[in-house]
């Protein structure tokens, strides 16, 4: 009998790599790469020695690549965040799952 996975997500992923800065409370600040974006939250990997712990509060600037058929730009943003995860640790980079505490609106479209 197979059995039916409810997907728990609420905000579709985008495969977008840009830019991002974690700093957490001690001012300490990690850079980074997305590896995916979505309205509620992203998915990065970052060097295992500058990973923030789980459950820690982090505030996170990212550049979202913007284009149009005449323009590219980067779009600045900041929000704060929730470290949910990590994966993949034993080598040097980590993926880290964020969680925005308020969900953006990124209007991204593809």
């Amino acid at each position: 009998m197979t059995t039916k996975h409810n997907e728990r997500r609420k905000h579709k992923r985008f495969d977008i790599a840009c830019p991002a800065t974690l700093t957490d409370d001690s001012s300490n600040q990690s850079i980074s790469k997305t590896t995916n974006i979505s309205d509620g939250g992203m998915f990065l990997s970052m060097p295992v020695e500058s990973l923030p712990a789980r459950g820690s509060k982090v505030k996170v600037a990212f550049s979202l690549p913007r284009e149009t058929a005449n323009t590219y730009m980067l779009e600045q943003l900041q929000c704060e965040a929730m470290i949910v995860r990590h994966e993949g640790c034993e080598d040097e980079a980590a993926g880290v799952a964020l969680a925005f505490d308020d969900t953006i609106d990124l209007a991204i479209e593809v």
